[in-house]
């Protein structure tokens, strides 16, 4: 900074503007700005004037010399100063120097040049239609960048022992028959460039010891200075050497170095690509002949996959194969499911008589088929007129139409044989190398298709008898992707949470929202308990219908996990609420068998009593009591049945008449019958056992026991409901004589039950009338509401 007088004379002055604009001169106080400074350009001179005129002006860069002459760039502004009566008394002149940041600016630039250059040169060199045409395009850019005079690019030989001419500018032709061919073996600049990986830079070849060698090539080709810098592939491999050399003794910047090192990586970018693109060229024009063999696979195959059928996948597979083979004729067989029989399933150019003939044939015969299904190989039979192994089927070969086979056997992965793919030539035929290879991918891609096609079908009977499955026992699948935090339900798995299928998307809330409040938390508790412990989910939970229902739901599953997240959760919800009632049933049933135990017991004894008081001895007592339990088995096993077969009285007494053979007494009964009335299940030991005594008596002391005796059975149902009675009438007649006298202190068993027990128990109304030319018994029995129901129908 520095203040002035009118006559532009220094009244004061800034150490640093001393420093930089005079010199370091400290007298400049009262000495003219002009006189110190007398290279002040003329456009200064004139803002000096116009300041003093009361303008300010300035300028946010402008370049300037130094008093060493080095260049500077300036940031500076002028303007008046004034003294205490406000006239002008002189300017000001306020300087920053910027030449830093305009050189940083400037090495951008120079930078950014050199990238929009490297990066021009990268898009001619994708156009290049040559190694030497790419490595030109590289070499004129790297020595514009470098400012060089000429240069040229060796690439190394397979061994790494030679580096060789591929590309130069600015040498003569005397020249480069030294540069054609250079050793990288010596210990030369170039070795040593590449055993570093670095550029060398070698200032001046008349003073570097190092290039004493080759001083005599740089004087011939007129450079003094030379920029080495190796092509590195970018897996460490040597590709070659671009060098740039200088007129005169040259020392590249820092900045140079650095954009070389860019422009050296892609030249060696550009070998390693255009080495992989010859490469490619080469190996496609080794595959161009197999260009229709490739296409003919993929179509091939790509037809086979969405064939609707077996026979339509082996058909498109042999059409490949024949058009490969460049043949039209050939078949497809497939073995049956012993392994002994192959039939023909697709095939093309064959006359009728023959595909009759072979349509099936035995695996075991010597055949070209035969022995490649056997051998696991191709047989290839080059003339079956020379072939002795078949002589027999010449003549039918003959009439077919071909000279030469080839049949190759379909194996699938696991080694099990499924058939033959068969090709036939019109005249004698070996199929090339190539050929071979490609029939060998088609064979295996044609039981790659059987093998598919035939678990494709295993599999959708497997996935329909699934869904059925599941369907039926209305097991609903779940499935969470923890990554994706996606819901999967099938459709079963819906209607269990009471929705329709597809009316929410599935999620947590969606399961949550139905599940019971009160289940709830111990649901979600034990699917984090699984989680943690690493072991299967597993809960019963009650879920709510919209419609106020209540369901019970178990519901089971396995987390997967990747690494120690978990990836997947995949399980099973099944509808338990008919379980869960049967549960509940069965110990409702199991109280009732105890009940009825504790019944029976008591039934039993009380028959045991009885029988025990009418015997006249042990074996007397033996027989009746056996008798008695047998006929109370009959009535549990009637019991037994009760849930899934009403017990009606006409079941009741056809079982008791058949136990007791019944069928021997033929006209002597007549069982009339009645409606078919339901009885009680607390009726039906008591019933019985009145049946089985009326009918034991009958046999042994009435009218069963006699030529002329009759028996008569009827039931009917008297009354409206719900006081409607089942009457059941038991008549018999023609009994010859009374029978014989009862005890007076004691009535029979029989008897003492119609009269006494059924009254008590089942609130019947009974008579036992004794007469002299027969028995009539009556048995007057309450229904329930529901038993007249069922007795009505």
């Amino acid at each position: 900074m520095a203040m002035f007088d009118r006559q532009m004379r220094y009244v004061a002055a800034s150490q640093r503007w001393i420093e930089r604009l005079c010199g370091g001169t400290a007298d400049v106080i009262g000495r003219s700005h002009y006189e110190v400074n007398p290279e002040v350009p003329p456009h200064w001179r004139d803002f000096h004037q116009r300041a003093l005129a009361g303008g300010k002006f300035g300028n946010e860069r402008e370049r300037l010399q130094r008093a060493d002459r080095s260049p500077m760039w300036v940031h500076w502004q002028v303007g008046p100063w004034r003294d205490a009566n406000g006239e002008i008394g002189g300017i000001t002149i306020v300087g920053e120097d910027v030449t830093a940041a305009v050189e940083t600016e400037q090495a951008l630039r120079q930078e950014n040049r050199a990238l929009a250059k490297l990066h021009d040169v990268g898009w001619r060199l994708r156009l290049a239609g040559s190694l030497r045409e790419g490595l030109e395009e590289m070499l004129g850019a790297t020595i514009e960048l470098l400012g060089g005079d000429m240069g040229h690019v060796h690439i190394i030989d397979a061994n790494a022992k030679t580096l060789r001419l591929a590309a130069q500018q600015g040498f003569a032709p005397e020249v480069l028959e030294r540069l054609h061919a250079v050793a990288a073996t010596d210990d030369t600049p170039a070795r040593r460039a590449l055993r570093i990986r670095m550029p060398v830079v070698i200032v001046d070849t008349e003073f570097d010891e190092t290039y004493t060698a080759y001083r005599s090539i740089a004087r011939a080709a007129g450079y003094r200075a030379v920029v080495k810098a190796p092509l590195i592939g970018r897996y460490g491999a040597p590709l070659g050497m671009i060098s740039t050399h200088f007129r005169a003794p040259h020392q590249p910047s820092n900045d140079d170095l650095q954009s070389l090192e860019l422009y050296r990586r892609r030249a060696a970018d550009f070998i390693e690509r255009f080495n992989a693109e010859e490469s490619l060229h080469e190996s496609n024009a080794k595959l161009a002949a197999e260009t229709k063999a490739i296409a003919g696979f993929y179509h091939a195959g790509l037809r086979s996959w969405q064939a609707a059928s077996m026979r339509e996948g082996l058909d498109e597979m042999l059409l490949g194969i024949l058009d490969l083979l460049d043949t039209d004729m050939g078949s497809v067989q497939l073995l049956d499911a012993d392994g002994k029989l192959l039939r023909i399933v697709a095939h093309r150019g064959f006359k009728q008589d023959f595909l009759e003939f072979s349509r099936e044939i035995s695996a075991n015969q010597d055949t070209a088929c035969g022995r490649a299904l056997r051998a696991g190989n191709t047989i290839v039979v080059e003339d079956v007129e020379l072939d002795e192994t078949d002589v027999a089927l010449r003549s039918l070969r003959r009439a077919a139409g071909y000279r030469a086979v080839v049949s190759a056997p379909l194996i699938d992965s696991r080694g099990t044989p499924l058939g033959m793919i068969s090709v036939h030539f019109q005249s004698p035929h070996r199929p090339s190398a190539s050929e071979t290879q490609w029939l060998e991918l088609y064979r295996r891609g044609t039981a790659d298709f059987i093998d598919r096609f035939r678990s494709q079908e295993v599999i959708r009977a497997s996935e329909e008898r699934l869904r059925l499955a599941l369907a039926t026992g209305q097991i609903g699948m779940w499935e969470w992707d923890a990554r994706s935090d996606t819901y999967f339900w099938n459709d079963e798995n819906y209607r269990m949470f009471g929705y329709q299928v597809g009316e929410v998307e599935p999620t947590r809330a969606a399961w949550a929202s139905r599940v019971h409040p009160e289940d709830l938390e111990a649901a979600e508790a034990a699917a984090v308990s699984a989680h943690r412990e690493r072991r299967e989910y597993f809960n019963e939970y009650r879920v709510i219908y919209p419609d106020g229902r209540l369901r019970w739901v178990r519901a089971r599953g396995r987390v997967i996990y990747q690494g120690d997240e978990p990836a997947r959760v995949i399980g099973m919800s099944e509808d338990i609420t008919e379980t869960r009632q049967r549960i509940e049933t069965q110990l409702v049933l199991v109280a009732e068998l105890q009940h009825r135990t504790r019944n029976l017991m008591a039934v039993v004894q009380s028959i045991a009593h009885q029988t025990l008081d009418s015997a006249d001895s042990l074996a007397d007592f033996q027989g009746r009591f056996n008798r008695r339990l047998e006929a109370l088995s009959r009535v549990q096993s009637l019991l037994s049945r009760a849930d899934n077969e009403p017990i009606t009285l006409r079941a009741l007494l056809i079982m008791e008449f058949d136990s007791l053979g019944l069928d021997v007494f033929g006209r002597k009964i007549t069982l009339f019958g009645g409606p078919e009335a339901r009885l009680r299940k607390s009726a039906v030991e008591m019933l019985a056992l009145a049946a089985h005594e009326l009918l034991t008596n009958a046999i042994k002391y009435g009218a069963l026991a006699s030529e002329t005796g009759r028996l008569s059975v009827t039931w009917r149902i008297e009354g409206m409901r719900p006081d409607q009675q089942l009457v059941l009438e038991w008549i018999e007649r023609g009994i010859p004589s009374p029978a014989p006298a009862a005890d007076p202190k004691r009535n029979g068993y029989g008897r003492t039950l119609i009269e006494e027990a059924l009254p008590y128990s089942l609130a019947a109304e009974t008579t036992f009338e004794l007469g002299a030319d027969g028995l009539r018994c009556r048995i007057s029995l309450p229904l329930t509401p529901h038993d007249a129901n069922e007795a009505f129908g």
